[in-house]
């Protein structure tokens, strides 16, 4: 019984790795090959750097509200005799009083205290007594450790007047407990009799304002501890920019507190932008722990956002590299006493993470990327063995900028080599290899990469022998560099995420060729024994049905290879392989049929088993031109090489 197997079509579609075969208009073909050689990415150019700002916030800002507490005194408390003269109308004699009762002033209702840097006690006297008060010393202690705080003098304050003493309060501790000591108080004699009343006043006003603690334990007032507006100048490593559109990336935003009170910072860059909104932030802290400290992290995605470097006034001052950015920090008032000193520590860091660019623009400089000396795989021969020769093939290089500056490219050389021969050839192309060329910058609006194209062929290099060489491998060594002739584009260079300067190749060559064990090969699913029936075969004969339309012979091997591409048995027994050539008209040297070859192959039951077990069929055909041609053999687009595998198989018999 025949059975059909496998079958496949060999082309020279098959000779070329990643080739393009094109049809001619006299249906001869021609090889195409694409190779890049070398590209230069947009992060090559231009790249945003990781940069982190700390900002170490100090408290000199720090400042206690301002308070005014009042207290009295009476004519009865400051001259104990006015009760007797009460209602009379009388002369009152001049009067050195020593002996006025201290006033307490509770301050917990404000602070419990507080080591001042800076700050000032007013002491406002209103005279209420029916008499002119000569002079009056008094003092503000701390009650409980008896420490003078502030010390002040008045004079000539007339009944019904009020005058003012100030007194500094830097460098004293001021406790809550506190109390007005009078040292003394003279009166004038009156010219006149007055009418005494002992409820009569002398009004203290105490005001304490301005105060900037080096510490306190207080109810902090909500204010502003922290502000900077500036321009925080970047670092793109000699690049000029002045704008960028984010791809992805963060701005972080991180706070580290030992502050015993709430804080809210507030962060924006007015000039990033994003559908008309611009980055803001807010971030809320809360009050470190006594002996902690709080720490807290925010990123805020950019992605979309577009960046305008030329600082604060772009249109007033035109600048680069300089984003403007807003910081301010308050302390939020909780209302409940905390504890803050100068040596709280809060630190701020702000920062750019992870940035990449979809566009940016500015004047990247003039850098030099060197590549090389570099090896990279070549694959165009990659399933090829034996050895060709073609008629003819030119070689071009395309340096193609895809960036918005001006380039300048060096390749210093290229080699073609060969790992399995060991053997080595230097491209000779004076007017590029060892030549530096300059190359537009691409345009935008629309975006347009720019070329220029360099074609080599034998006229002008020796790129035969350079690809006649069948390389694995191509050596290479190159420089690229930006803006050769400085800043022409006056900070208008440009890239996108995907821009990109190439170095590419193009082989083409006209399929005309002198073939020495040159083979074709094709790697067939194989799994012919999965049906039940044929996993009855006992043992049989393959028929190798080849119908050859190419013009030269070939000898033909199968291979059995097991699930991981390992070669368990050929097929073919030796020298039963060869197949004959196709029928070639004499007049025009085509190929006008194919010519059918039929090639058997019998496996006992010992080899069957091999056949059972195996995955996938490898199909290799070598071809040869006649010996001592030195014509090349063009090859038309009909031209193949069908292999049919059938099989006529012995059966077990089950009852």
């Amino acid at each position: 019984m025949l059975t059909p197997i496998a079958s496949t079509s060999l082309t020279l579609d098959q000779l070329v790795t990643d080739s393009v075969v094109r049809e001619n208009s006299d249906s001869t073909l021609q090889l195409v090959f694409d190779h890049t050689l070398y590209t230069a990415r947009a992060n090559d150019f231009f790249v945003i750097p990781d940069t982190e700002v700390k900002a170490t916030l100090t408290l000199e800002k720090l400042v206690l509200s301002d308070r005014t507490l009042s207290q009295a005194i009476t004519l009865e408390q400051a001259f104990p005799g006015a009760a007797a003269l009460h209602g009379f109308t009388v002369n009152v004699p001049a009067q050195n009083v020593t002996s006025v009762p201290p006033t307490p002033i509770d301050a917990s209702s404000f602070f419990q205290t507080a080591l001042l840097n800076e700050g000032y006690i007013d002491f406002s006297i209103s005279n209420g007594f029916p008499v002119d008060i000569e002079e009056i010393e008094f003092k503000l202690i701390n009650k409980v450790t008896g420490n003078t705080l502030a010390t002040d003098k008045l004079t000539n304050i007339l009944s019904g007047q009020t005058k003012t003493a100030t007194s500094s309060l830097a460098g004293k501790q001021v406790d809550a407990s506190l109390e007005v000591q009078v040292i003394s108080m003279k009166t004038y004699a009156t010219p006149n009799p007055v009418t005494v009343n002992k409820n009569d006043k002398v009004n203290i006003t105490i005001t304490v304002r301005g105060l900037k603690p080096q510490s306190a334990t207080a109810i902090f007032p909500s204010q502003s501890v922290h502000s900077k507006d500036e321009n925080a100048l970047y670092n793109f490593n000699g690049a000029e920019m002045k704008k960028i559109r984010i791809k992805e990336g963060v701005l972080r935003l991180r706070i580290v507190s030992t502050i015993q009170e709430n804080m809210t910072v507030y962060y924006s860059i007015p000039h990033a932008t994003r559908n008309g909104n611009s980055v803001s932030e807010v971030l809320k802290v809360n009050a470190a722990p006594p002996g902690g400290g709080t720490d807290v992290i925010k990123d805020i995605p950019l992605e979309g956002y577009t960046i305008d470097l030329r600082g604060r006034n772009p249109s007033v001052d035109d600048t680069v590299n300089a984003f403007w950015n807003l910081l301010n920090v308050t302390l939020d008032s909780s209302g409940r006493q905390t504890s803050v000193s100068l040596n709280d520590s809060v630190y701020i860091y702000y920062g750019l993470l992870n940035m990449v660019a979809e566009y940016a623009e500015g004047y990247f400089g003039q850098q030099v990327l060197k590549a090389g000396p570099s090896t990279q795989a070549f694959s165009m021969f990659k399933n090829t063995t034996g050895n060709i020769d073609f008629e003819d093939m030119d070689l071009t290089v395309n340096l193609v900028n895809g960036i918005g500056a001006e380039a300048k490219v060096d390749i210093k050389s290229l080699k073609s080599r060969n790992t399995r021969t060991g053997n080595t050839v230097i491209l000779n192309a004076p007017s590029l290899i060892g030549t530096p060329v300059n190359i537009p910058r691409a345009t935008d609006n629309p975006f347009m990469e720019k070329k220029n194209s360099y074609l080599l062929n034998k006229n002008n290099s020796n790129v035969k022998a350079f690809i006649l060489n069948m390389p694995d491998e191509l050596e290479y060594e190159m420089d690229v560099t930006t803006n050769p002739n400085g800043n022409v584009s006056n900070w208008k260079d440009f890239l996108y995420d995907k821009s990109e300067l190439r170095a590419d190749l193009r082989l083409s060559m006209p399929l005309s060729i002198l073939a020495d064990n040159l083979v074709l090969a094709d790697t067939l699913a194989f799994e012919m024994f999965s049906d039940g029936n044929l996993n009855r075969v006992k043992e049989g004969s393959f028929n190798i049905i080849i119908d050859n339309s190419f013009p030269f012979s070939a000898g033909v091997q199968l291979y059995l290879l097991d699930d991981l591409g390992n070669i368990t048995d050929s097929v073919i027994a030796m020298p039963n392989n060869v197949v004959i050539a196709g029928n070639v008209d004499m007049n025009s040297n085509k190929v006008i049929s194919p010519v059918r070859s039929v090639l058997k192959a019998y496996f006992s039951r010992e080899r069957m088993e091999k056949v059972k077990q195996s995955k996938r069929l490898l199909v290799r055909a070598t071809f040869n031109t006649p010996k001592n041609s030195t014509t090349p053999v063009k090859i038309y687009s009909h031209y193949k090489f069908d292999v049919k595998l059938t099989g006529d198989f012995v059966y077990e018999q089950r009852f």
